[in-house]
């Protein structure tokens, strides 16, 4: 398989993830003025950030389920739409009056509708990881989502450069959110003319309770035990591993601080089924710890099920996965190498 050919086959889901990663990373640079020149406290910076990750934790189960019901391809489309909706908002919210509405000026609430809206379309990350699930062997995983995964480190390394140069030449912070709109019709014909339907019609899930919203009750017992969240949907990364991502949770899960991963199926799967998703876990751990210099207790899997039950998997032998996770990174790279000499 050469390296066109991966491009050609992945780029829709590629450029989705480098789009949804500039969606909090390209505001960086401008936000703050926004704010400030609303005369709102710097703190509202923090919130609009974190109104992102929050309905972006929200969205992203709620798209998945959505996806095995409907097909990828038809989710991607809407929730792309919504994502390219919420640009056009935050462009009319530069231009819109500055007057007070319940203690807050009109632009920065249009701002606050913006940020949600993109929060929850932007959970169609999870369908396009899917969608890559589902058109590629085991063998092909390591090095697509390792693409993938590097992709989203470059969009947190661009976005800044991107929103602070574009907002420095004529049009000013207009010009930011015209680029971001730019890219997001990039995005949205890609995905309309290249992707193509990876889940058949008798694979999908059938319609019934437990699709959606039913899934996320089925986990309420188990999120209770979740408290002193350290981050939703945040975006991680390591210069020493060469890898980067989004991590669903870091929070204190029954008092200990753990790497959250949450997850759906059918029914519940095998603990030897799962152990890559106790790598991934690690990984997250060691960025974090990279970054941070904090480390976590434990790695945390809550699997909501269709049929009713929720399981949860914890693990605290970190230096297995630590191993694994090593393995892992050297054959990417073996095989990226072999890939770029063919």
């Amino acid at each position: 398989m050469g390296l066109s050919y991966i491009h050609r086959k992945f780029f829709p889901a590629y450029l989705l993830n480098f789009a949804n990663s500039l969606g909090t990373t390209v505001l960086m640079p401008i936000l703050p003025f926004i704010i400030l020149g609303n005369g709102a406290p710097k703190w509202v910076f923090g919130l609009f950030i974190s109104l992102y990750s929050i309905f972006q934790f929200i969205g992203s189960p709620v798209l998945g389920a959505m996806s095995d019901r409907l097909g990828r391809k038809p989710v991607l489309l809407i929730s792309h739409v919504g994502t390219l909706l919420s640009w056009f908002i935050f462009l009319g919210a530069l231009y819109s009056p500055k007057y007070e509405l319940w203690g807050t000026m009109l632009p920065l609430w249009i701002i606050g509708v913006s940020r949600i809206l993109d929060g929850l379309t932007g959970g169609n990350t999870s369908v396009a990881n899917a969608y890559v699930a589902d058109i590629t062997t085991r063998k092909e995983k390591l090095y697509i989502f390792g693409y993938i995964g590097g992709i989203t480190g470059v969009a947190m390394m661009l976005g800044p450069g991107i929103g602070g140069f574009t907002a420095s030449r004529e049009l000013g912070h207009a010009g930011t959110i015209l680029t971001a709109i730019f890219i997001s019709v990039i995005t949205l014909i890609s995905i309309f003319a290249w992707l193509k339907e990876s889940l058949p019609v008798e694979k999908r899930v059938k319609a019934n309770g437990e699709s959606i919203l039913g899934l996320f009750n089925i986990s309420k017992r188990e999120l209770r035990n979740i408290n002193n969240i350290h981050a939703l949907e945040g975006s991680l990364y390591s210069k020493y591993l060469g890898i980067a991502g989004t991590v669903d949770c870091i929070a204190e899960y029954n008092n200990e601080l753990a790497i959250i991963d949450f997850k759906t199926s059918k029914k519940p799967k095998p603990r030897e089924w799962i152990e890559h998703y106790f790598v991934q876990c690690m990984a997250y751990g060691c960025m974090l710890y990279e970054i941070t210099g904090i480390s976590v207790k434990k790695l945390v899997i809550i699997m909501a099920c269709e049929n009713g039950e929720c399981v949860v998997y914890e693990e605290y032998n970190k230096q297995k996965y630590i191993k694994l996770l090593n393995q892992y990174i050297k054959k990417f790279v073996r095989d990226k190498l072999r890939i770029y000499g063919t």
